[in-house]
């Protein structure tokens, strides 16, 4: 894959997962009922963790090798990046979990 186009590919995702943060944001700040919220957030949901993980595995399989290889091995930051990610799938697995 060209550089050029690896990076444009890698802010049009963080562009459309910020969109759908600031939804969730939007969403999470509007009072609704109980029933509403579950349909709402359901859609979230589905709607995020698809891009989420998809982006996650790209920066994992990817981006963060080429950096590792670039730096001579895992760097701090790699490191806490790959925890941050581990911990945004926990979450999605979570939220998942509580909308069965």
């Amino acid at each position: 894959m060209e550089c050029g186009c690896w990076n444009h590919q890698i802010q049009e995702e963080h562009r459309v997962l910020d969109s759908q943060k600031e939804a969730l944001k939007s969403f999470l700040e509007q009072p609704t009922g109980p029933r509403d919220r579950r349909i709402h957030a359901s859609k979230i949901l589905h709607s995020l963790d698809p891009c989420l993980r998809l982006h996650l595995r790209r920066e994992e399989w990817v981006l963060f090798p080429a950096f590792e290889h670039l730096l001579g091995g895992p760097s701090g930051t790699l490191v806490l990046l790959r925890a941050q990610h581990d911990d945004l799938r926990a979450l999605l697995d979570r939220l998942a979990q509580l909308l069965e």
